[in-house]
Order: C-alpha cells, then sequence, then structure tokens
C-alpha cells in the first residue's frame, strides 16, 4: 500500500513538473509573439500579422525580394575586380620598368 501511494506521489510530482515546463514554454512564446508584434512597423499595415481567438500574433508570411540588375554595384567591393586590377597594375608595373631599364641601358 505505501509504495503504490509513493508511486502516485512521484507520477503527481512528474505530471506537475512537466505541466510547469509546458506553461514556462508557452509564456515563452508568448513574449517572444509579443516582442516580435511590437517590432513591426506601425505603418506596415495590418495584412501583415493577424491575431487569433487567443490574442497572438500569427506569423507573417515572408515575401522573397528579387535583386535589381539595373542598379550600378560598381562601389561596391568585389574581390575578382580587385585581382583583376592588381594584375593589371601588376602586368603594367613590369612593363614600366622594363622600358625605364631599356632606356637606361643604352644611355649607360
Amino acid at each position: 500500500m505505501a509504495g503504490q501511494l509513493t508511486c502516485v506521489v512521484h507520477r503527481r510530482h512528474a505530471l506537475q513538473a512537466a505541466e510547469e515546463a509546458e506553461e514556462r514554454k508557452r509564456q515563452k512564446a508568448d513574449k517572444k509573439a509579443k516582442k516580435r508584434a511590437l517590432a513591426t512597423l506601425s505603418f506596415g499595415g495590418d495584412d501583415d500579422a493577424a491575431e487569433d481567438d487567443e490574442g497572438r500574433v500569427a506569423e507573417a508570411v515572408v515575401v522573397k525580394r528579387m535583386k535589381n540588375p539595373n542598379v550600378a554595384t560598381d562601389f561596391l567591393p568585389d574581390r575578382a575586380r580587385d585581382a583583376d586590377v592588381a594584375a593589371k597594375r601588376e602586368e603594367l608595373k613590369k612593363k614600366w620598368t622594363e622600358e625605364q631599364v631599356s632606356r637606361a641601358g643604352g644611355q649607360c
């Protein structure tokens, strides 16, 4: 009898612990949803976030933006372009030094 009673008590404690964990999870999710709702722009409209029956904010649909190919990006850093410029610079430097040596070699 005493063994069954302790088993029941242990189960009860386990259920309470599980319920408390669920409640903490729910509170954390609610807090996150409130933060997300506060982070939205006020002039963004109400189309993105709709509330359900319990007052929670539903997930917003994310729209992927496409890149505009007509925008000038030559001012942005580009490794390939930098490598090409460096290679061209080296080539011109070699050419210039060879020219200087050939000119100076004839005069000395």
